[in-house]
């Protein structure tokens, strides 16, 4: 379950050792963010080689990044089964708590899509960066109302995310450890 979690939740592990959740803002997740693909950068080179390189990686992390909530102990410290596993109650409480999806944040919106094209975008916003402050200012760019209409609906990658899995595209083969090979 940790495993999982900190999949979605990279701060987890902090979290723990601090016994209180961060529930940080759009601009916070988008900073631990930028920091994980500047370590792939910094790691596999600033060039086409190496953003081939990271990217056997960094769509798997977006494909997870995107499921993070801000589920505070005091809402939701009453479920009885894991969080992770009552996506479907806990969207429905959120909704309740922070009303429809729609009228949140632009960029909270985006970093919550699950389409595979969004989570590229992203990604790529990061990857194209050199700063937190120049990474949330492209990210942010990409959260226009054309955008978050045409990432909200569905793609090969995320129609069946709620049901826990995620089918394979046409042209796409998913390869071990969440790599995609082209």
């Amino acid at each position: 379950w940790i495993c999982a979690q900190a999949l979605i939740n990279p701060w987890l592990f902090d979290d723990i050792r601090n016994e209180k959740s961060w529930l940080p803002t759009a601009a916070e997740r988008l900073e631990v963010y930028y920091s994980l693909v500047a370590g792939y950068r910094d790691t596999f080179g600033d060039d086409e080689r190496g953003r081939k390189t990271a990217w056997y990686f960094v769509p798997f992390h977006f494909n997870f990044f995107h499921r993070w909530r801000p589920l505070s102990e005091e809402h939701f410290g009453a479920f009885e089964i894991p969080l992770i596993q009552n996506g479907r109650a806990v969207d429905a409480a959120l909704e309740e708590i922070e009303g429809p999806r729609a009228a949140l944040a632009p960029l909270e919106q985006l970093l919550r899509c699950a389409h595979a094209d969004a989570g590229e975008a992203i990604a790529d916003a990061l990857w194209s960066s050199y700063s937190v402050a120049d990474a949330v200012a492209a990210v942010t760019r990409l959260a226009t109302p054309e955008h978050l209409a045409a990432w909200e609906q569905p793609d090969a990658e995320t129609r069946d995310e709620d049901e826990g899995h995620s089918s394979s595209s046409a042209g796409k083969k998913r390869g071990g450890g969440g790599r995609r090979n082209s």
